[in-house]
């Protein structure tokens, strides 16, 4: 006979567990047990007289189907799904598994989020369109020469090609669409290099003109900001006051 169970979900809400012995009977002899989870009650016992009438086996509809665990009665058509065709394609089934591993806690959702945003603005426009089987490495090694001309260090650029080369591989290993990863070949600039940042300093003359458009009380704070390089940070945390001699300090 199938039974009935009431149990509370972790976000607070409650489910209805349906349990039964396959065949009937009681659970020992190498019997299975067979169970399916409801959010309504009513429904989970309607199930429950489905399951006794199938004769304690997994049900099937008027229409033959079988009922399928956790999915209900799914026709073989309506089963099938489309493969992934596009890069595109690829990367939302690559974000949905991210997205369950966050849910288990093997991913923060902030690196999630951050992942999903570095997609959008580096990844989306030069690949999401092309056939996930057509990308090539020179289509790779284009779009690093695209990275180099943006104001990115070589550290930017790596983990965006980290990314890109996780859907890839996420492409080829968990879906089996192609049987190489096309970015295994990249040649990456180095973690600190500043590739596409051209560095020039203010001459004499700049400076002086864009110092003449500031209020005087801030020309000693650009001046050090000029002459040390300091980032915004340490300027803030700098205090007014004199400089201990060496037989005053602790």
């Amino acid at each position: 006979m199938a039974s009935l169970r009431k149990r509370r979900r972790v976000d607070g809400g409650i489910s209805y567990q349906v349990r039964w012995v396959l065949g009937g009977g009681a659970a020992s002899g190498g019997r299975l047990e067979a169970a399916e989870t409801f959010t309504s009650r009513s429904r989970a016992l309607a199930f429950a007289a489905e399951v006794e009438e199938a004769g304690h086996q997994w049900p099937t509809n008027a229409d033959g189907v079988r009922w399928t665990k956790g999915r209900g009665y799914v026709s073989p058509i309506v089963e099938t799904q489309r493969l992934p065709s596009s890069f595109h394609d690829v990367a939302i089934s690559y974000f949905e598994y991210q997205t369950r591993m966050a849910k288990l806690g093997h991913l923060k959702p902030y690196t999630l989020h951050r992942y999903r945003r570095s997609y959008e603005l580096h990844l989306s426009t030069a690949f999401g369109a092309m056939a996930f089987t057509d990308i090539q490495p020179l289509d790779i090694e284009d779009w690093m020469v695209d990275q180099r001309d943006l104001p990115s260090t070589g550290k930017s650029i790596r983990n965006r090609h980290g990314l890109l080369f996780s859907i890839l591989m996420h492409g080829q290993k968990r879906l089996g669409l192609r049987p190489d990863n096309p970015a295994e070949l990249t040649r990456l600039p180095s973690k600190d290099s500043d590739l596409g940042r051209q560095v020039r300093f203010f001459q004499h003359g700049e400076w002086a003109l864009l110092r003449s458009c500031l209020r005087s009380d801030v020309y000693l704070l650009v001046d050090i900001a000029l002459a040390t390089g300091m980032r915004w940070g340490e300027l803030a945390a700098l205090r007014v006051g004199i400089s201990p001699s060496p037989t005053q300090r602790p």
